[in-house]
């Protein structure tokens, strides 16, 4: 997803009392590959608009997907192990997003390092996606809502990104034996995790989404 595409809906949500949810999913595989996508969903957004501004709200045309993909392929440019990447744009279910494959956690960690920071120090992945033989530790350091601010350009974007939701889901290939963070919910097939946050409590550090899963 372009970051222009989230200062958008961050700013008309700002200034409307409308919010918008950030939805990551990544879906794993037996290897640990997998696919990592984040969409944002502005159709509650929309909804509460009751459809003032019309055809004009039209995102995913106003914005030239073709630059957004652009924009993304240079970013993982130098990347190693990250592949089929996509822009997703549902116009009629009012998301859009990205998606990508990893082959690993070490192309997952440094694609989103890449994504989240326009700076180049802090291009060094950070290990917030672990994977061990029966384990998955997923960290969300504090830090990480800064950089992403920083990321979108503009550090305004923190007071915007505040009236976010953030949805995270963790699909495996194998049943949860355990999981140690509350915010979590597991499906009856034990496949699959989800938690939502506000990015306020995110960013404060009130919520904090680090889990470590075991199979």
């Amino acid at each position: 997803m372009n970051k222009l595409h989230v200062i958008v809906l961050a700013t008309i949500a700002l200034f409307l009392g409308f919010s918008c949810t950030v939805e990551h999913t990544i879906n794993y595989n037996e290897d640990m590959s997998g696919t990592n996508t984040i969409m944002v969903d502005y159709s509650q957004m929309f909804e509460q608009m009751g459809g003032l501004m019309g055809d004009s709200m039209n995102l995913g045309n106003d914005l030239s997907v073709k630059e957004s993909l652009s924009g993304l392929e240079d970013d993982f440019a130098d990347i190693s192990g990250i592949e089929n990447l996509k822009m997703i744009n549902e116009e009629d279910n009012k998301r859009l997003g990205f998606s990508f494959h990893f082959n690993d956690t070490k192309a997952l960690n440094q694609a989103m390092a890449s994504y989240l920071s326009d700076e180049e120090e802090n291009k060094k992945a950070p290990k917030n996606y672990k994977a061990k033989r029966k384990a998955l530790i997923l960290k969300f350091a504090q830090g990480d809502m800064g950089s992403f601010t920083e990321g979108l350009g503009d550090p305004s974007m923190a007071a915007m990104l505040n009236m976010f939701d953030y949805q995270l889901t963790i699909n495996l290939p194998k049943p949860v034996k355990s999981f140690n963070n509350s915010l979590y919910t597991l499906t009856e097939d034990r496949k699959s995790l989800s938690a939502t946050i506000s990015f306020e409590d995110m960013s404060s550090g009130k919520e904090d989404l680090t889990v470590k899963i075991k199979w």
